[in-house]
């Protein structure tokens, strides 16, 4: 079973109930300075966790109500920093963890991030991810001088090409010529330096994008990062399929994650790759500590500090479509919607949740933007992942924390101790594997790269185990403190709005 872990910085962007948790951001720690994020990662390897996946997007919402102001004042993914940016810094602060930065095809031309993440790979020793995203909403789009948002499926066909060029200029270098492939480091003595006929320019020219190249960065230890995608439409699930190590599944329903993991792994197979290659990784939410009563306490709280309005600035942005318009008894499956049409189909497809309605789901979105949840003793939620992970078939999970970094340490104290005494996650690291290497589960020690998939051997644990034996101690139950109403908004809302 594979870990990751998800947070948008400066608040894990999944739950919006964070800012008003007693228990976020203790000690003093600050949401818009490293030393919070840092110990979370540090939490993260301490768990032995795959990655740490930092979302990001490229605007202030502005579809609900067709205005920033909610987004603005209920702090719906505002401020959201750079991923990429802060990737360095939390690579730094570990050792064996991946860090996966969100980043967008918008904005920026594919020579310029296949340097920036070749040189993030190097530096990080093979522990860099690339989440590749379309961009999914207007103002996203409107920042960087476009008039409207681009087709859906048009954003898939340019991303296509996009990793594609991308992939070209990482490999422009031949086998041998660096670190990539398991090459041995560039000598700086060496003459040549580099033979001339292992660098080749690639002169590319596609439909969307171009190229001569070559990449001024030799081979990084992966050959480039580890590509993640999280596409639920066909369309998206057809690029994911294509490139990715690892695709995440936000399905809130068990048949709707067999649904997605069956279409993932079929499409690759479709595409000549063996499907082991793609991990499919469900996103869920966990409250636990101590005991059942203790971990229900602690999500007790946390919803009561859930901002509906936040919720709905948040969906609103990923559908692409201004949900104060349309009655809270509206259907979900009814809508047609120019962002994340995936969204809908999560309910749309799902037996028991075809007759939801917007008010529903927008209910949902705010606590945890549609993810499975957890509640329990470390005991009972191991047992019920467990259980899951046999039934759906994936191949592991993605924690999106409700809090940080208490919410982490929980699951990494009370869970994965339960999920080692089960034979389900890896107890240590194995030294010189990437993060690419850790996807595929190779504990041979041999870099993977994209076209070489990894062989899948036992090796027995090499370095210190990855959790401690005993649980922290309990945290006592809190109530939160008491917030004000939110704001009187300047016009009356109609349809049922908050």
């Amino acid at each position: 079973m594979r870990l990751g872990v998800t947070v948008m910085p400066p608040f894990p962007h999944q739950s919006m109930g964070t800012r008003h948790y007693p228990r976020n951001l203790p000690h003093g720690y600050r949401f818009d300075r490293p030393e919070v994020w840092q110990q979370l990662v540090r939490t993260a390897e301490r768990g032995g966790f795959d990655f740490v996946l930092l979302a990001d997007t490229g605007g202030v919402y502005r579809e609900y109500g067709a205005s920033i102001g909610d987004a603005v004042e209920h702090a719906a993914h505002v401020p959201v920093f750079d991923a990429t940016a802060m990737t360095g810094f939390l690579a730094a602060a570990t050792s064996h963890v991946g860090i996966v930065a969100t980043r967008s095809i918008a904005g920026t031309a594919p020579y310029v991030a296949a340097r920036t993440l070749a040189t993030l790979d190097h530096l990080s020793d093979g522990r860099i991810g690339w989440n590749v995203v379309t961009g999914h909403h207007r103002a996203a789009a409107e920042n960087l001088g476009a008039d409207d948002q681009t087709p859906h499926d048009l954003r898939y066909d340019m991303a296509d090409e996009y990793v594609e060029l991308c992939r070209r200029l990482w490999n422009g270098w031949k086998a041998g010529a660096g670190s990539g492939d398991g090459g041995s480091a560039l000598d700086p003595r060496a003459t040549p330096f580099v033979p001339r006929e292992a660098v080749t320019e690639i002169d590319f020219e596609g439909r969307f994008y171009s190229s001569r190249g070559p990449l001024n960065v030799h081979p990084s230890p992966q050959r480039g990062p580890a590509i993640f995608q999280a596409g639920a439409s066909p369309r998206g699930i057809r690029t994911g399929a294509r490139w990715a190590d690892a695709v995440m599944s936000v399905q809130p329903y068990p048949a709707g994650m067999v649904r997605y993991r069956d279409a993932v792994k079929a499409e690759a197979a479709a595409q000549g790759r063996e499907p082991s290659e793609v991990a499919v990784l469900h996103v869920i939410q966990v409250f636990t500590g101590e005991s059942d009563a203790i971990a229900a306490e602690k999500a007790r709280i946390y919803d009561e500090g859930v901002d509906p309005v936040a919720g709905l600035v948040v969906l609103s942005g990923h559908l692409g479509f201004d949900l104060s318009t349309v009655p809270f008894d509206t259907p979900f499956a009814s809508l047609d919607v120019p962002g994340g049409q995936g969204l809908i189909d999560q309910y749309a497809r799902v037996d028991e949740a075809r007759d939801i309605t917007v008010g529903q789901v927008a209910e949902r979105y705010g606590r945890d933007t549609s993810q499975p949840r957890f509640v329990g003793s470390g005991a009972t939620v191991a047992a019920q992942l467990a259980e899951l992970f046999d039934h759906v078939g994936g191949d592991g999970f993605i924690v999106s924390p409700a809090w940080a970094p208490g919410n982490l340490e929980d699951f990494v104290d009370f869970v994965v101790p339960e999920l080692a005494a089960r034979g389900l996650v890896r107890t240590s690291y194995t030294p010189g594997a990437t993060l690419r290497d850790n996807l595929r589960d190779d504990t041979t020690g041999t870099r993977s790269t994209p076209a070489t998939p990894a062989a899948a051997t036992a090796h027995p644990a090499t370095t210190a185990p990855a959790h401690p034996a005993a649980a922290s101690p309990a945290h006592p139950a809190t109530t939160p403190p008491a917030h004000p109403a939110h704001p009187t908004r300047p016009t009356a809302r109609e349809n049922g709005h908050p």
